[in-house]
Parts: structure tokens; sequence; C-alpha cells
């Protein structure tokens, strides 16, 4: 110290320590650690991000997953449906085809021994007048327009022709029971023919109307299924918009 005499006293300088280091200004390595640490931090940051976008997407997958089995299964019932409608149409059109394009049947021989008599050809209905006997000549010709296929595909005109000859002559024999036996045999398979596709017509038509509201059913059902998968993503999508 310096030493200063004066009027009042002696006066002593105290000497000017120097700063040997600024601490109050970061240094380089300071701020390389500062930012290695903010880095980090935003990885760390990024990670958990994807880390959550990655839950979620996972989650998505798995719920559409629940989901597309159903929808195959229904679909798979759909087209079974539709594979059997047109299978019952496809018969319905082969029937109609035999009908129509079957070759025709062999008239059953003279000889052969007479079926079972029915009311047209026991012997009380043969001693009938000429007028009757025509009238029930008559009445199986007379059949409705749908039904002429049939009659032509048995041969049933000229078999009528034949009898109604026999009957204007008057004259009764063998050859004229057979052919009377033989006519009404042929009707006979005409009208269980009739019977047997009005039958299985209405049982169709049955089946036909319960398969159409079963399918009706399982479009709503499957509409309804759609609806709720938009709606959930919707939802998903609102909850990953407003995370961001």
């Amino acid at each position: 110290m310096d030493q200063f005499s004066g009027g009042g006293g002696n006066w002593s300088m105290i000497p000017n320590v120097q700063a040997q280091g600024n601490f109050g200004t970061p240094t380089n390595h300071d701020q390389q650690l500062f930012l290695q640490q903010q880095q980090l931090q935003q990885q760390q940051q990024q990670q958990q991000q994807q880390q959550f976008h990655l839950q979620q997407q996972q989650q998505t997958q798995q719920q559409q997953q629940q989901f597309q089995p159903q929808q195959q299964q229904e679909m798979q019932q759909y087209q079974q449906f539709q594979q059997q409608q047109h299978f019952i149409q496809q018969q319905q059109f082969q029937q109609q085809q035999r009908l129509l394009q079957s070759p025709p049947l062999q008239p059953q021989s003279l000889q052969s021994p007479p079926p079972q008599q029915t009311m047209v050809h026991t012997p009380q209905s043969m001693m009938h007048t000429p007028q009757q006997q025509q009238q029930l000549v008559q009445t199986p010709v007379q059949t409705p327009q749908q039904h002429q296929s049939l009659a032509s595909h048995f041969h049933l005109y000229p078999m009528v022709e034949k009898l109604a000859d026999v009957i204007e002559n008057g004259t009764r024999d063998q050859n004229s029971d057979a052919l009377v036996n033989e006519l009404n045999s042929h009707f006979d398979k005409c009208q269980q023919l009739l019977n047997s596709i009005s039958g299985s017509l209405g049982s169709k038509t049955m089946t036909v109307d319960g398969q159409k509201r079963n399918v009706e059913e399982s479009e709503q059902l499957l509409q309804q299924r759609r609806d709720l998968i938009v709606e959930y993503r919707k939802s998903i999508e609102e909850i990953v918009t407003m995370e961001h």
C-alpha cells in the first residue's frame, strides 16, 4: 500500500485487484452443453409423439381388423344368396325349356293291357248317346291356351280326332277301348304334371320372398356398420388433430 501524509493525517491507498476471470459471461463450452440439452429434449419429445401416433395407428388397425371378418362373412352370405337365386331361376328356365323342347312320347301299343277303368270307359258310359259321348270327348279339348303346349306334347289332338270318328260311326271294338284308355292315361299325366308345376312354383315363390327379406335385413346391418366405422374414423381424426 502507498502512504500519503496530509493535513488531516496519513492516508493509505488500497491497490486495485484485477479480476482474473469473467464469471458473468458464459463460455463456449457452456453454450454447447445448453444446446445439446435442448436437442436431447426435442428428440425425446419427438420420440414420445411418434410412439403415441404409432399406438393410435395400431389401435385403429386392430379395430378395423375386428370389423373386417364380419364384413367378409356378410359379403359371402350375400354372394351365396345371389348364387342360390340365380340357380333357382336357371332351374325354372330349364323346366320350361324341357316342357317345350322335350321329344314326344311314343304312343302306347294298342295291344297293351288297359289301365284301371274310369268313368269314361266303363260299359255304362260307352252306352250313352252319341251327343253325350261327344260332350265327354270335347270337354278335355276345351282347355285354356296355356295348356295347349302340353296337349301337343303328348299328341292328344290326333287321338281325340280318332275317338270322335269312332263315336260318330257308333262302332265299338278293342281298338276304340284302347284308344279311350290311352287318352285317359295321357290326360292323367298332364294333370299330374300341371299339379307338380303349380306346387313347385308356389314353394319357390315363398322361398324367394323369404330370401329377399333376409337380403334386405343384411343390407341394413351392413349400412349401419359402415356408418359406425365412418363415425369412429372421424372421431379418431379429430383427436389426432386436437393433439397436434
